[in-house]
């Protein structure tokens, strides 16, 4: 997966259009979806998520918010590895977020996680 390599991980030119082809492959089937989650994409989510780029977080953020809103063991992936802690942590710290696009697609992702969690994930 493109999102791992080390050779490309910094690369903002490389990393959107990646971010961004994730986003619609996740938009479309919760299977496909799994199929993303199976070939390790999370790991390199969590980091994208502390991006030093407002642009790369954001997209980041739209991947993980269709992760959310996909089955209960999705969702329990991302906790598991800590991406929705991560989601809420910018939630949290809004304020510094210049024209509330990072807070409100993190509300989108964690509205995501409600609707879609089980008991033991409240």
């Amino acid at each position: 997966m493109i999102l791992n390599s080390s050779e490309f991980g910094c690369n903002e030119s490389i990393i959107n259009p990646a971010l961004r082809t994730l986003t619609n492959i996740t938009y479309s089937s919760d299977d496909h979806t799994q199929m993303i989650l199976n070939a390790g994409a999370l790991k390199p989510i969590l980091c994208y998520l502390s991006h030093n780029s407002r642009i790369v977080r954001y997209e980041t953020l739209m991947v993980v918010s269709n992760i959310l809103a996909g089955t209960s063991e999705q969702v329990e992936m991302c906790i598991q590895t800590g991406v929705l802690q991560k989601v809420i942590e910018i939630m949290q710290n809004a304020k510094q977020d210049r024209d509330g696009k990072l807070e409100r697609e993190a509300c989108w992702a964690i509205s995501n996680a409600a609707s879609k969690k089980e008991p033991h994930q409240a």
